[in-house]
C-alpha cells in the first residue's frame, strides 16, 4: 500500500488514552525516533582515522573510504562528505558537492533531475523530476506562490492572478475583496462615522466573545483605502481596521486515490477522549458521511455567503486526522468551521472577515483548541480576535504554509499567539516545500500522511497534515479553555519536542518533533 500508514508513524508519538472514568489511562510508551525506524542520536565514536565530520551521528563506518577526514574532494560512493565532496549517487556532499540524481546537496550544489539544491542551485530543467513546479529553486521563495506575490508587488501580473470581478490588491500585493475593509471595534458609533466618510455598510455582526462587532464596509471608487483605514484608526485607537484580506487552504501534494476497503475505513484510533472533549478546525467543509468519519460528533456551521459554492476535500482529510475511525483523538467533538469558497480559476479562499466570525463561534462554545491549515498575508482585524481568543485561554495551532524556504511568514501561524507548525517525514526531515522562518514553533509528521479523500483514501503531504497532529496532542491536555493551562501545556510541548537540526530552537524545525507533553492532563 505505498508508504506505511501515518498512524503507524506517529502510533508511538502519542498513546494516550482517555475515557470519562479514568481520564489518563496510559502515557508515551515509545520514543519517537523508534516510531521512525529511527534511533537517537549518540556520540560520534569514529576514530579520526575514520572521521567524514558528520555531527555525531555515527555515521562514518564503511562503505566510507575516508583516510583522514571528508572535508576535501575524496569519493565515499555511499557515505556522508562534507564540503566540496563527491559522494556518488547515495551521500549527501554538503555545500558545493555534486550528490548525483536524487540527493541533497545543500546550497550551491547540483543534485541532478529529483533533488533540492536550496538557494543558488540548479535543480533540472522543466519535465524534470524536479522539486519545483516552475524551473525555479524552492530554497529561493521564487516557488509558485511567492512568484505570484512578487509579480503584484511589481505591476508586472496585468491582473493575471484576479478571476473574480471583485477580487484585487492591497499596496503590498496580497489578494484582497476588492474595496472593502473590515473594522473589529467595541464603538457602537462607529458606523455612522464611518457613513460620513462615504462608506457603504454591507454588514454588521455581534461578536460575543470578543465583546466587540464586526463590521465590512464598501470603500467608493477611486478613493484612497490606506487614507480611509488611517482615518479610522485615528478615531478609535482601540479598533482593528484592515483590508479583507483573502487567504489560501495550504496547498498539499496529493497522492493517488484508492478505493475504501469492502469493511470500512480501518481503526487506527490512537487516543480516545470523552465525548465532552471539544476540538475546533477552520478549513473547507468537512463531508461528514465519509468512512473515515464513521461515528464521528461533528458540529458544521457555513461562513460563506450563500451564493458560493464550496469545498470539501482539504477539510474532510483534516478532520479525518482528528476525529472518527481514522482520528488522532477519537471521541472528541469536532466543531468545523466552513470558511472557503471556490473561486472562478477553482482555487478555493476564504476572506479575513470569515475567519474572524469562525474564530468567535469557536471560542464562544468553549472549543480550547483550534486547527487552521491555512496561509496568507497579515490582516490587524485576524490579529485582534486571534489575541483576543489566545487570551481567553484558547490555543490556535496553524500551518506554516508550503510557499517555499524562503518565502516571507505566512499568517496566522507567524503570529506569537498562534503555535506554527512545520512538516517532517519519516526520515525527520523537513518537508522541502515547508516555510521556515522565526514563527516556526513546533515539527510534526507531514510527508505521506493517510488520510480522507474523495471516493477513498489519499497519501498527503504538506504543513496542512502535520498541525493536526500538534492540535491533537493539544486537545488530550486542555479540557477547557484556561489562560494558565494553554500557556504552560505550550511551553510543555516546547520542552518536550525532539530536538531536530542545529541544537536548540531553529528556523526550520522550530523547537522540535511535537510529543506528548510529561504529565498532561484534561
Amino acid at each position: 500500500m505505498g508508504r506505511r500508514f501515518f498512524w503507524s508513524c506517529a502510533a508511538s508519538l502519542l498513546a494516550v488514552t482517555l475515557s470519562v472514568e479514568a481520564p489518563v489511562r496510559a502515557v508515551l510508551y515509545t520514543t519517537v525516533p523508534a516510531a521512525f525506524g529511527q534511533e537517537e542520536p549518540e556520540e560520534d565514536e569514529d576514530t579520526p582515522d575514520e572521521d567524514d565530520d558528520d555531527i555525531d551521528d555515527g555515521d562514518d563506518d564503511p562503505p566510507d573510504d575516508d583516510p583522514v577526514d571528508d572535508a576535501g574532494a575524496d569519493d565515499d560512493s555511499g557515505g556522508d562528505d562534507d564540503a566540496g565532496g563527491n559522494d556518488g549517487a547515495e551521500g549527501d556532499d554538503g555545500p558545493g558537492g555534486d550528490d548525483g540524481p536524487g540527493d541533497d546537496d545543500g546550497p550551491g550544489g547540483d543534485d541532478g533531475p529529483g533533488g533540492d539544491d536550496g538557494p543558488g542551485g540548479d535543480d533540472a530543467p522543466s519535465g524534470g523530476a524536479d522539486d519545483d513546479d516552475d524551473d525555479r529553486d524552492d530554497a529561493d521563495g521564487t516557488t509558485r506562490e511567492s512568484a505570484r506575490l512578487e509579480e503584484r508587488r511589481s505591476g508586472t501580473d496585468a491582473g493575471r492572478f484576479v478571476t473574480d470581478a471583485d477580487e484585487g490588491y492591497d499596496d503590498d500585493g496580497y489578494l484582497v475583496r476588492r474595496g472593502e475593509i473590515l473594522a473589529l471595534s467595541a464603538d457602537p458609533q462607529l458606523p455612522a462615522e464611518a457613513t460620513r466618510l462615504g462608506l457603504t455598510l454591507l454588514g454588521s455582526e455581534s461578536l460575543t466573545a470578543f465583546g466587540r462587532a464586526l463590521h465590512r464596509f464598501r470603500v467608493p471608487p477611486r478613493t484612497a483605502v490606506d487614507g480611509v483605514l488611517a482615518r479610522l484608526r485615528a478615531r478609535d485607537p482601540e479598533g482593528s481596521f484592515d483590508y479583507n484580506h483573502l487567504y489560501a487552504d495550504v496547498a498539499q501534494e496529493r497522492g493517488t486515490v484508492r478505493p475504501i476497503p469492502a469493511d470500512g475505513a480501518r481503526a487506527r484510533s490512537l487516543a480516545v477522549v470523552p465525548a465532552t472533549r471539544a476540538l475546533g478546525l477552520i478549513d473547507t467543509a468537512v463531508d461528514a458521511s465519509h468512512p473515515a468519519l464513521r461515528g464521528a460528533g461533528i458540529v458544521q456551521r457555513r461562513f460563506v455567503a450563500s451564493e458560493r459554492a464550496t469545498a470539501s476535500e482539504h477539510g474532510t482529510a483534516v478532520a479525518s486526522l482528528l476525529v472518527g475511525e481514522l482520528g488522532l483523538v477519537r471521541g472528541a467533538r469536532l466543531y468545523a468551521a466552513n470558511v472557503f469558497y471556490v473561486a472562478r480559476d477553482r482555487e478555493v479562499r476564504a476572506e479575513a472577515g470569515d475567519l474572524v466570525a469562525a474564530l468567535d463561534w469557536l471560542t464562544s462554545n468553549g472549543v480550547p483548541v483550534v486547527n487552521m491549515s491555512l496561509a496568507g498575508p497579515p490582516n490587524a482585524v485576524l490579529e485582534a480576535a486571534l489575541a483576543a481568543s489566545y487570551a481567553r485561554g484558547h490555543l490556535i495551532v496553524a500551518a506554516v504554509g508550503n510557499a517555499g524556504p524562503a518565502a516571507p511568514p505566512a499568517y496566522p501561524a507567524a503570529y506569537p499567539s498562534v503555535v506554527g507548525v512545520t512538516a517532517v517525514g519519516t526520515d525527520l526531515r523537513v518537508w522541502r516545500r515547508a516555510i521556515r522562518g522565526a514563527h516556526v514553533d513546533l515539527s510534526a509528521p507531514g510527508v505521506s500522511i493517510e488520510a480522507a479523500a474523495p471516493g477513498g483514501f489519499a497519501e498527503y503531504s504538506g504543513t496542512s497534515f502535520a498541525s493536526p497532529y500538534v492540535a491533537a496532542l493539544a486537545c488530550t491536555g486542555l479540557a477547557r479553555a484556561d489562560v494558565g493551562a494553554a500557556a504552560t501545556l505550550h511551553e510543555s510541548l516546547r520542552r518536550g519536542a525532539l530536538d531536530l537540526g542545529a541544537p536548540g530552537w531553529d528556523e526550520v524545525y522550530g523547537h522540535g518533533l511535537a510529543r506528548p507533553a510529561a504529565g498532561s492532563a484534561p
